[in-house]
Parts: C-alpha cells; structure tokens; sequence
C-alpha cells in the first residue's frame, strides 16, 4: 500500500484501545467481508501504479481460517485487508471531500428488492463509498431543506434482501422527528432515495 496509507494506519491504530491491533481489525475485516457486510472497491493495476507514491509492505498474521475463505471467494485478502482499514480511518479513497465522517449508529437491516440492494453495493464498492456514510449526507440535506424525497414504493412482488446499514443515530431520530407527518416516508427510506439519486440507480431499474 501506499506509504502514508500504512502510517495513517498505523497513527489511528495508536489512538485506540490498547487491545485493538492492525492484525485484529484485519479479522474484522474479513468477518465483515464474508458476511456481506463489508465489501472492497474495484481496482485495476494500472490505478495502483498511477498514485506515484512509494509502496510498502504493512505486515499483519490474520487467522489461518479467514485468509483461506476470503481467499476462496475469489478476492484477494490484501485487497480486503488493505480497504477496510482505509474505510475505518477516513483515508485515501474512503476520506470524506466535503465533511468530517460521523459515528457509525445502530445495526439497521432494512429490507429492499434485491436488485436495488445489489446495485446499492455494487456502486458504493466501485466509487469507495460507505453506504450508511451517504445516507448521512442525505439526511443532513434532508434536515436543512435541500433535499426532497421522492416516495417510492417498492415493486409489488419483488424479491426482498436485507442492506444492511448504520446510519448516525442522532441523524437517524431528528429525521424521524421531521417526517413524522408523513407516514409514507421513514428515515431509512428517505436515506435510501438519496443513496439511489447519489449513486446514479434508476428506480426502474429495481424490479
């Protein structure tokens, strides 16, 4: 990776508990991973050689049995490894342009047609995004009145999947107070619109 990936990684592990090592949020990592929780962006070899910046080697010794399965899916570890402490520690293409990131909320497993949910994580790993990260951004617009929800429904039918996502809390409850008067609209649904209109998702595209 990157050198100055490696120290900011380095730094942010620093800063946490003592009992937390580069090596155990590199398991974390894969749990996520092979849970469907966590999933690298796309990368090409002519991108990492683009950066310029000198490459080093960031040494961890994650367990045996999660290597070999995130292996076996046909992704490589380093790759997985590599982006989700990236994703942790707001750095490289998981930094925030505009924004500080805020703390992640309460598990949330909303259920949605299961092309959307596709769509939703297929894109977010292409653009180095954290969907819930997006859906902040959506309810922050949505509170100052610039964002206006479009009420979708769902295709009548439709398979169902579980996206699952932690968006503020704090965010979370004042969206929830604000569309209160309108039962067609919940906070989840008002993030997940936006994520939709951020990420370029058709919503005819979702059946």
């Amino acid at each position: 990776m990157a050198e100055s990936h490696r120290e900011q990684i380095r730094d942010g592990v620093n800063r946490l508990s003592t009992a937390v090592t580069i090596t155990s949020l590199v398991n974390e990592g894969f749990e996520k991973f092979l849970a469907g929780d966590f999933e690298p962006r796309n990368r090409t070899t002519k991108e990492r050689r683009a950066t310029g910046e000198k490459m080093v080697n960031l040494n961890v010794r994650p367990k045996a049995h999660l290597y070999e399965q995130v292996r076996e899916s046909g992704v490589l570890p380093m790759y997985v490894a590599e982006d989700y402490l990236m994703s942790l520690f707001n750095i490289g293409p998981y930094a925030w342009e505009t924004s500080e990131r805020l703390p992640s909320g309460t598990d949330r497993q909303p259920r949605v047609p299961r092309p959307l949910r596709d769509a939703i994580r297929n894109k977010a790993a292409s653009l180095g995004r954290i969907v819930h990260d997006d859906m902040n951004e959506g309810f922050q617009k949505y509170l100052a009145g610039e964002y206006e929800p479009p009420v979708l429904e769902w295709p009548e039918g439709a398979e169902m999947a579980i996206l699952k996502v932690r968006p503020n809390d704090e965010l979370f409850d004042q969206v929830k107070l604000k569309a209160q008067s309108s039962p067609e609209l919940s906070p989840i649904r008002i993030g997940i619109t936006y994520v939709m209109e951020k990420y370029g998702i058709d919503p005819a595209a979702i059946s």
